[in-house]
């Protein structure tokens, strides 16, 4: 009597097969919902922070000065970027497909923002603290506005 499968079918079969596909699988299907899911976070993160410019635009500049003076919120702030960064590089390293890059540019910066602040956090300091006048506010609040309107369009599929 002959089997239909032998061992090594059956190892093929259950093991090998399965993880060919979900690697496929993630490469196309899962990246175009995670680059969803993290457009329309980030649409609405990068929004209300350039709303909350806005609205503040007075204040922000001294309330940036006040959390650059305190040591422990600079860690804090450098630790917090370094955890969304590693997770956004993780969850979404992706190098080609049109505007899911910027989600990855997005991660990098991130990434390399809180290094930097944890590992040189007086040199960081100081580089935010020139960079904390008005203009530098007003480029702010334009970038994170129009960013967070981009990454919005694209994750809930809206047309201007």
């Amino acid at each position: 009597m002959k089997w239909l499968f032998v061992p090594e079918d059956i190892f093929v079969f259950f093991f090998i097969y399965p993880l060919q596909y979900k690697k496929f699988y993630f490469l196309t299907h899962i990246n175009m919902e995670t680059s969803l899911f993290l457009a329309k976070f980030l649409g609405i993160m990068f929004t209300v922070m350039g709303l909350a410019i806005l609205f503040n635009f007075k204040t922000y500049p001294k309330v940036m000065g006040d959390v650059l003076k305190n040591s422990a919120l600079v860690y804090l702030c450098g630790f917090l970027s370094l955890m969304m960064g590693i997770l956004l590089v993780l969850f979404h390293n992706v190098w080609e497909g049109g505007w899911v890059v910027l989600i990855t540019v997005i991660a990098w910066i991130s990434l390399v923002k809180g290094v930097l602040l944890l590992l040189f956090p007086g040199w960081m300091t100081k580089m935010k603290q020139t960079m904390c006048t008005s203009t530098w506010c007003g480029f702010g609040l334009v970038f994170c506005f129009v960013v967070g309107l981009f990454l919005l369009s694209k994750g809930y599929a809206i047309t201007f």
